[in-house]
């Protein structure tokens, strides 16, 4: 290898930033359980903190909190760092933190943030939910699906159709096509939602990949 190469090598390994990991960070045990401090009218018993703790330089983000200081299980004071020197696998992070239950419970917030701006946006009705279930199962041919409301979906827009001097086709189609407008469709979102729930979360062991969910996630819903 010439001394060029050698160079530009050498170049770029120090430049490339450093891979991340995971570490599982066992805090002391926290004895005991309360502490009687000075308060504003007398003593007064609170939870013990207990010392504050000294983590690696190398440690950035705390990805998972202990489940309880006070216990005499290390896994129920474990606690889970982003850790540019970590070496945990994604099966020993999955055992002590519920990093599936967090993204899952982050995606659900995103599905419902993303429902609501897409009913806002279009501004048709307050039900805009169940006007684009009733659109889509009309323009599908189901026009004897029953809504909510007890409807039929051909009587639902065919009564939203007429104040607005619409037929339930031309309602439905313009149902649809507003929110095609505004965004991913609600059906779209709702897909989306179901397929991170019950599958790509559920079967994803790589830790970086789960983190990564929700932001791609609200990226696809345009928020």
């Amino acid at each position: 290898m010439g001394t060029r190469s050698f160079v530009v090598l050498l170049i770029l390994f120090i430049a490339a930033p450093a891979m991340a990991g995971y570490t599982l960070f066992i805090r002391d045990q926290v004895t005991p359980q309360t502490i009687t401090v000075n308060g504003p009218y007398g003593p007064e018993v609170r939870p013990n903190p207990g010392p504050v703790p000294v983590y690696p330089k190398t440690f950035t983000v705390m990805v998972c909190q202990a489940f309880n200081l006070y216990s005499s299980t290390p896994g129920l004071r474990t606690e889970v760092w982003k850790d540019s020197a970590g070496t945990a696998t994604g099966s020993q992070v999955l055992a002590v933190c519920d990093v599936r239950g967090q993204v899952a419970e982050q995606v659900q917030e995103i599905r419902q943030a993303a429902l609501n701006a897409a009913a806002k946006s279009v501004g048709v009705l307050a039900v805009y939910d169940e006007n684009y279930a009733a659109a889509t199962a009309y323009l599908a041919g189901n026009t004897t699906a029953l809504t909510r409301s007890g409807l039929t979906v051909s009587d639902y827009l065919q009564g939203f159709g007429e104040r607005l001097g619409m037929t339930a086709q031309q309602f439905a189609q313009y149902i649809v096509s507003q929110n095609r407008q505004v965004g991913p469709a609600a059906y779209d979102i709702e897909a989306e939602y179901l397929r991170l729930t019950y599958t790509v979360i559920p079967s994803t062991t790589d830790i970086d990949a789960l983190l990564a969910i929700p932001d791609a996630y609200r990226r696809f819903c345009g928020l």
